[in-house]
């Protein structure tokens, strides 16, 4: 359902090609320095608006529905907000498939302190053996 606010016609055009860095933000209709407050009250007001089952027979409705929920995902969660905002669409995508900022932060200690652990550990088994070939060689 068209609204007057034009609404509609910004969630049925966000993927069309060569749009802005700023979709998500065209979605939901706010600007890009949005407040968390501001983007909820516009996620509210359109997800009632196109929520399918206030339209049941409406399909772009709920492509819509879908598209807003995605929108605010990105936009409300800080970490993911600031990749959309240097990286877009694409930067989402692939820090879903890679991790990147995306992995909580404890996470990332506990795999780069893994990563650490791993190095000391190959360093102490090259001298530990070396130290063995030097005193084995020795008359």
């Amino acid at each position: 359902m068209p609204s007057s606010d034009g609404a509609s016609e910004r969630t049925l055009n966000a993927d069309a090609p060569g749009r802005d860095m700023a979709g998500l933000y065209n979605v939901l209709g706010v600007g890009q320095h949005a407040t968390p407050a501001e983007l909820k009250r516009a996620y509210r007001r359109l997800a009632l608006q196109h929520h399918p089952d206030r339209n049941p027979g409406s399909a772009a409705d709920g492509a819509d529905f879908v598209r807003i929920q995605y929108a605010y995902d990105v936009l409300s969660d800080e970490r993911k907000r600031r990749i959309y905002d240097r990286y877009g669409e694409m930067g989402i995508r692939m820090a879903g498939r890679v991790g990147g900022e995306l992995l909580d932060p404890q996470v990332s200690n506990m795999l780069s302190g893994l990563a650490f652990a791993s190095s000391l550990m190959a360093l102490l088994f090259v001298l530990f053996f070396a130290l063995l070939a030097h005193r084995v060689d020795r008359p």
